[in-house]
């Protein structure tokens, strides 16, 4: 199940993003600054975003009672295209990913997207992750080219962005 995320749900989505990046980004990102990842930081940053409220969307997917995974939508962030939308996090739980969690999340965002007069959206994701590349070209992204880096705990990260034209996906 999707719901839109609650205040009580942030400590589970820094849980999740700490995980996903010990367990996803090993061996793309240096084992330092795999292994410096902590909760806290990230619990405050989604503490101060929710409740979400327009134009952000944060929305948890849920197994029973817990959280499993999360998406985060919000204004995209570069200057080429102002007006379109971005996905700002995708994180499914380890235990969690290739069971269609991460699907159904990255739906839900392109219908959120859409009932607000949205038809495209961003992201951007490690370059040298391929398992997450694939994932959003299976999900009908597009690399644009555009590209950039990130230093994060010393180390530089390239990204690349991806392209979601709605009308192109199944």
């Amino acid at each position: 199940m999707v719901r839109p995320a609650s205040l009580q749900d942030a400590a589970a989505m820094d849980e999740i993003t700490v995980a996903a990046w010990r367990t996803s980004y090993r061996g793309a990102v240096p084992d330092a600054v795999v292994e410096a990842q902590h909760t806290g930081p990230r619990g405050d940053f989604f503490r101060s975003q929710l409740p979400s409220e327009p134009p952000f969307h944060i929305a948890v997917a849920t197994a029973g009672s817990a959280v499993v995974g999360f998406v985060h939508v919000g204004p995209n962030r570069d200057d080429d295209d102002p007006l379109l939308s971005e996905i700002w996090g995708l994180y499914v739980a380890p235990e969690h990913q290739r069971s269609g969690v991460g699907r159904t999340l990255i739906l839900h965002a392109f219908k959120w997207i859409e009932s607000v007069g949205g038809s495209e959206a961003t992201l951007w994701t490690l370059r040298d992750v391929d398992s997450t590349r694939r994932f959003y070209e299976a999900m009908g992204g597009v690399w644009d080219r555009a590209e950039k880096s990130e230093t994060v705990g010393g180390a530089v990260m390239a990204q690349v962005r991806y392209r979601f034209r709605f009308s192109d996906i199944a």
